[in-house]
């Protein structure tokens, strides 16, 4: 541009002298052309200096506008290298905390089972398991039997697989709100790619806007203005266009640090996403194995309701078959025992319904409950007095159907509280009270022996229990419908093989059973299991939520 002004210069010095010398004109009109040509030289100059003061101006600030860009361009990267440096560094020291923790558990749980196995192997190989299995059975059965373990067990399950339904349409929900971010993200990217583009062409314009200002623009920028006036109306150009650079660049980089972090972010949920795949996968194969483990311990379970009922058929068999060569006066003996059992329960029964009467009366009846107590105890040890007396006349039994044993036992055992409100019309009508006997409120009682009894829980009606009731009815039918004259039919080594056979039985119905303690083990594993399940479940839960506020409140953000 300097040059090309020059060489116009000289043009027209040199066409001032051609005219000069092809023309005759005054030495005054010469002079007056010199003047001009001098002022006219030293105004070049004066412009000719003051474009390249505008032009270094205009340099220091370009420049100093790059420094400026590079320097925050590279704050903002130092930074965000920073930033995920660091949430790389929480993150991996985070799920590798859990992965260890989840390693260990499972340790524990293999371990665990290990130790199951081998303990059911070992209690399958020792003898005698029909005998403990009934033993341990009849102590399940107070508990409520087999059927609440497959319904507590089935309800677990089934809250199992509505968490991991759960679970997965989470999961389901965080990728459709990831789907609509990449789409944004994309269109961002649309926009800044718009936005180099403006820039571009603005960047173009003010180049050719400078290389513009040449020789016809120069020349009508100098016509009527002073040089004061032009470098005025330049530095207002360059104003503007470094306000409009400024503020392109500042919407670029904002637009360059939201695009980083909507990519930070859809990472950082693309891992959770994956995360929260393995563990519904982990959940799902934990639910198949604690399928099979159930499928396993109902089958046990069966086994041993079998064992359960096939031993106590046989054992009524016996006791059929002991009542078979049982004499006339031994089967009387029975069934007055049978009489007295049952007028026993009929008293506990009456002095439970008493005892609760008398909880209700007011303190101040205190006196007259004791002295009603002690006339109670003394007409009743009169009847057994005198039920002692009649039952020393009568020909001895067997110990195991030997009834003064119980009297005795009864009597010794009787006090205030076990007396406790009874009325006289049943101290007259009964001559025995059972202190030693079960109580028989909500509960069921199938007599095996004159002193031992099967104590089960009210549960709803089975094939199996309809089965032994009605064993247990028929033996009862036999029992009442036998003869009471007669002889003994066996002779007395016979019956002392048969004494010593009943306290084998009672010596094998004792015994506990180490294949339910087992099968209990078992079951509270399981139950500890699916409890662990469920935090877990609440767990990913609770971090599903998170994520959906925090994508809520990104949501609201770009919206404003």
């Amino acid at each position: 541009m300097e040059g090309s002004e020059v060489t116009r210069s000289y043009d027209d010095v040199d066409r001032l002298l051609q005219v000069n010398e092809f023309s005759d004109p005054s030495s005054k009109d010469i002079k007056h052309l010199q003047k001009e040509l001098r002022r006219l030289q030293t105004e070049l100059d004066e412009c000719r200096s003051l474009v390249t003061v505008a032009e270094c101006e205009k340099e220091n600030v370009v420049e100093s506008e790059e420094r400026k860009r590079k320097e925050e361009v590279a704050s903002i990267q130092k930074i965000m290298e920073e930033t995920i440096a660091e949430a790389v560094r929480n993150e991996s020291s985070r799920y590798e905390k859990e992965l260890n923790q989840l390693q260990r558990t499972n340790e524990k749980l293999e371990g665990e089972l290990q130790e199951l196995k081998n303990k059911e192997k070992t209690d399958l190989s020792r003898e005698g398991v029909i005998a403990a299995v009934t033993k341990s059975l009849k102590r399940v059965g107070n508990l409520g039997g087999p059927l609440p373990f497959t319904s507590s067990t089935g309800e677990s399950i089934e809250n199992l697989e509505e968490s991991m339904r759960k679970a997965q349409e989470d999961a389901e929900m965080l990728k459709s709100l990831v789907v609509p971010l990449e789409e944004e993200i994309k269109a961002l990217k649309d926009k800044l790619r718009s936005t180099d583009e403006q820039l571009r062409v603005y960047e173009t314009a003010f180049a050719n806007l400078v290389k513009g200002l040449g020789s016809d623009s120069l020349s009508e920028m100098i016509k009527g203005k002073g040089p004061a006036e032009v470098v005025e109306h330049l530095d207002e150009k360059l104003t503007s266009l470094s306000q409009g650079l400024q503020a392109e660049k500042a919407s670029r980089s904002d637009l360059e640090m939201y695009v980083a972090v909507l990519n930070t972010q859809k990472a950082v949920m693309q891992e959770d996403m994956d995360k929260i795949k393995l563990e519904l996968q982990e959940i799902c194969q934990l639910l198949e194995k604690e399928k099979k483990e159930h499928v396993q311990l109902k089958r046990t379970w069966q086994m041993a309701n079998d064992q359960f009922l096939e031993a106590q058929r046989l054992q009524i068999m016996d006791m059929r078959r002991m009542q078979s060569v049982l004499t006339s006066e031994q089967q009387r003996q029975i069934a007055e025992a049978k009489k007295r059992d049952e007028r026993k329960m009929e008293l506990e029964r009456q002095m439970k319904n008493i005892e609760k009467k008398e909880n209700e009366e007011k303190k101040t009846n205190e006196d007259k409950v004791l002295n009603h107590k002690l006339s109670n105890t003394i007409r009743l040890g009169q009847d057994l007095d005198l039920n002692i007396n009649s039952s020393t006349r009568a020909r001895s039994i067997p110990d195991n159907l030997n009834l003064a044993e119980n009297i005795f036992s009864e009597k010794r055992s009787l006090s205030s509280s076990a007396l406790n409100g009874m009325s006289k019309d049943s101290l007259k009508n009964n001559s025995l009270i059972p202190v030693n006997s079960p109580p028989v409120t909500e509960i069921q009682m199938t007599p095996t022996s004159p002193k031992k009894s099967l104590v089960l829980p009210k549960i709803n009606l089975t094939p199996e229990i309809e089965a032994r009731r009605s064993l247990i009815d028929n033996a009862r039918a036999e029992l009442e419908s036998c003869s009471l004259i007669g002889k003994r039919l066996v002779s007395e080594s016979a019956w002392q093989q048969l004494e010593e056979e009943l306290k084998h039985a009672r010596e094998r119905l004792g015994q506990s059973c180490e294949m339910c303690c087992n099968y209990e083990l078992q079951l509270q594993h399981v139950q500890q299991m699916e409890s662990e399940q469920r935090n877990k479940a609440a767990t990913i839960e609770q971090k599903l939520a998170d994520y959906k506020k925090d994508l809520h409140r990104e949501q609201e953000y770009r919206q404003k």
